[in-house]
């Protein structure tokens, strides 16, 4: 376990050193593949050796850009995150609506063919529910 802690961290190193983002992004969907189980350990085993800054991966990531060419962002959709959840977080850090049909479209034609997303909801229902005393 050492021993592959070790060899990870050499490569993780590497390939950031080198700016060699296929190869790693190569390596991250091979990691994807394995159950979801396997990649726990080794996210746990990981995380023993090195800083982690989230203990749930991401499995979606799309630049965001307004007409002009500005980014305005990310959209990140975590393990286990439905996306409409992920838009409506983005969204609630820009001046976008999500009520624009062409954005809605676009991320559910683009995510919702990975099984690891999950496209289960067409929209997020925000409740608010305030109490008042009588």
């Amino acid at each position: 376990s050492t021993t592959f802690l070790r060899s990870f961290q050499q490569l993780y190193q590497f390939a950031r050193a080198n700016k060699l983002e296929n190869y790693w992004n190569q390596l991250a969907r091979q990691l994807h593949q394995l159950s979801k189980r396997y990649r726990e350990e080794i996210l746990k085993a990981v995380c023993e050796e090195i800083s982690c800054l989230r203990g749930v991966p991401v499995v979606y990531r799309k630049k965001v850009d307004n007409e002009s060419g500005v980014t305005l962002g990310m959209v990140e959709v975590m393990e286990d995150e439905e996306l409409t959840d992920a838009l409506t977080r983005f969204l609630s850090s820009t001046a976008l609506s999500m009520e624009e049909p062409r954005l809605r479209e676009y991320f559910f034609q683009d995510a919702c063919g990975n099984p690891r997303i999950k496209c289960s909801k067409p929209f997020t229902i925000n409740y608010d529910n305030r109490l008042v005393q009588s």
